[in-house]
């Protein structure tokens, strides 16, 4: 599985809990869409700033896009956290909002989104339990897919009266569909 890690690493604690959480991912098996981990601790150390905002964006966004989940720490609330974590939801990506602080009548706690989960951690086994369970809820293996389609008129047409005809959403009258024809074979 393909994951973004969101969040905004100022300081060397900051760091340790990405460190973990990148561990985690690891031992799922899964991979980062992009490292910003080393190249921030670089930053920390040498007390240096992003040189190029305009690219880091670029990227972190590419890689949001690359990715099929988003896990955020925003234990360091920032605006760079919340800007990832609306990309993620623009993108339809479900996303896991770590913190070590409670999340109650925040700004992050009051967004209802289905593809919104949020998890306060107090200790490692908590985030690692976290982690685990959200990579796992999201592997493809485990929920149902998402995918576009293109219909010319006709087609659209007929799937629209039918639905009209039926009550049944388009949906799923094309899954019916299909299903009846694996069924045949």
């Amino acid at each position: 599985m393909n994951i973004y890690l969101a969040g905004s690493a100022d300081t060397s604690h900051d760091v340790e809990n990405f460190e973990k959480i990148v561990t985690i991912i690891e031992r799922s098996g899964s991979k980062l869409t992009q490292d910003w981990l080393e190249p921030a601790k670089k930053r920390i150390e040498n007390g240096s700033e992003i040189s190029n905002w305009k690219a880091f964006v670029s990227e972190s966004i590419a890689a949001i896009k690359r990715s099929d989940i988003v896990i955020a720490e925003v234990s360091n609330q920032s605006f760079q956290a919340g800007y990832q974590i609306a990309a993620a939801l623009e993108f339809r990506k479900p996303v896991l909002i770590l913190s070590t602080q409670p999340l109650d009548d925040s700004y992050v706690s009051s967004y209802e989104d289905t593809f919104i989960t949020s998890v306060t951690y107090t200790h490692d086994m908590i985030l690692a339990r976290a982690v685990s369970d959200f990579i796992q809820q999201n592997t493809i293996h485990t929920k149902d897919l998402r995918f576009n389609m293109l219909f010319d008129a006709r087609i659209y047409n007929f799937l629209e009266e039918r639905s009209q005809e039926t009550g049944i959403s388009r949906s799923d009258i094309i899954r019916d569909l299909i299903r009846k024809k694996i069924e045949r074979k």
